[in-house]
């Protein structure tokens, strides 16, 4: 089952040309090959491909196509069990972008449609549909909003003046921080929501919630921050090329026009308080669009906190989304197979 990438608040358009930049790859890396199994659990049945995180013996996962939002997954057992009815109700989701692991019983989600970040409370549970307990409704937009370890939130969005913005436990706005990459100085005059549509990607904090990563899907650009109580601050920004694009006017919105010589880069960020995992492809959105695929990679980098690349393992299956066990030793993944699959690495 083919999935169809779906942005929030962005017209993704890709324009045929070909693009005039040069710029410099990753570090290059002795290579580590790694050999996939699949896990069994004969229950499983996944729609599409969608984020994925490690709760205990438990993969919890979204999903986009059903009637029910999540899922969870035996790793030891044949468990397997969909919950969070899609909808407008008060215990119901429209659209959620993201799952966050606040600890074995409690479950961050962010519902970009709802502007909404609640917790599930006991997802792993025989009840029909766990109930969500904290709820918070913010006042604009983001991409994706994350919980921190000051009892406070991180967003990412289209702001109108920076690219993260931090809020209080209920949700009000402390401070903004950042402008979205730039590659020049005419870059840097676009306006910062409609460069917001260009640089989207993934965020992660680490598990301790004191930290944040953030990738971007169409360049070749990863950042390293540490979270503060009123603050966020640069460990460290890498930025070797960025996306060609063309802004674009749509009624009241805001979207852009991306090349299809964009290579797709980073697809999905996982982390643990020793490391960044980072799901990576190098090929053009021309291929994909062409062979009718989603997005895949089959590159893992692995990043120190401080920025640094320590491995790169070469997966011998494309994947779509990753999560790793906090240990470190396993990485599970996303894979089409053809149908969407999960699937598992020794690291």
């Amino acid at each position: 089952m083919k999935q169809r990438t779906f942005s929030m608040a962005i017209l993704l358009v890709y324009l045929a040309g070909v693009t005039g930049c040069s710029h410099k790859e990753n570090a290059i890396l002795h290579i580590e090959e790694k050999r996939h199994s699949k896990v069994e659990n004969k229950n499983r049945f996944i729609a599409t491909s969608a984020p994925i995180i490690p709760v205990g013996d438990y993969i919890i996962g979204m999903d986009y196509a059903l009637d029910t939002c999540f899922y969870y997954l035996g790793l030891e057992n044949d468990m397997f069990k969909r919950f969070g009815l899609r909808g407008q109700g008060p215990d119901e989701y429209l659209y959620p972008q993201l799952i966050q692991y606040i600890n074995d019983t409690i479950l961050g989600v962010y519902d970009a449609m709802k502007r909404e970040y609640s917790w599930i409370l006991n997802p792993i549970t025989p009840d029909d549909h766990p109930k969500k307990g904290r709820t918070i409704l913010f006042d604009q937009f983001s991409f994706q909003i994350l919980h921190t370890c000051f009892d406070q939130y991180v967003g990412m969005g289209p702001y109108e003046n920076g690219m993260f913005e931090l809020y209080d436990s209920t949700g009000k706005r402390i401070n903004c921080f950042y402008a979205f990459p730039y590659k020049d100085n005419d870059e840097k005059s676009i306006n910062n929501r409609l460069r917001a549509m260009a640089y989207q990607g993934s965020t992660v904090l680490n598990p301790q919630k004191d930290k944040m990563a953030y990738a971007c899907t169409h360049g070749d650009i990863i950042h390293f921050y540490a979270i503060k109580e009123h603050a966020i601050e640069v460990i460290k920004k890498i930025e070797n090329s960025y996306p060609d694009y063309v802004p674009q006017t749509v009624g009241d919105g805001i979207a852009v026009a991306m090349k299809k010589e964009n290579k797709v880069r980073y697809l999905s960020l996982y982390a643990t308080d020793e490391f960044v995992y980072a799901l990576y492809s190098g090929t053009s959105a021309s291929e994909f669009l062409k062979n009718n695929k989603s997005f895949c990679g089959d590159l893992l980098y692995i990043y120190t906190w401080n920025g640094e690349i320590k491995r790169k393992v070469k997966l011998d299956i494309e994947c779509l989304h990753i999560c790793v066990t906090h240990d470190n030793k396993t990485l599970y993944a996303i894979a089409e197979c053809p149908d969407p699959d999960l699937i598992c690495f020794e690291l």
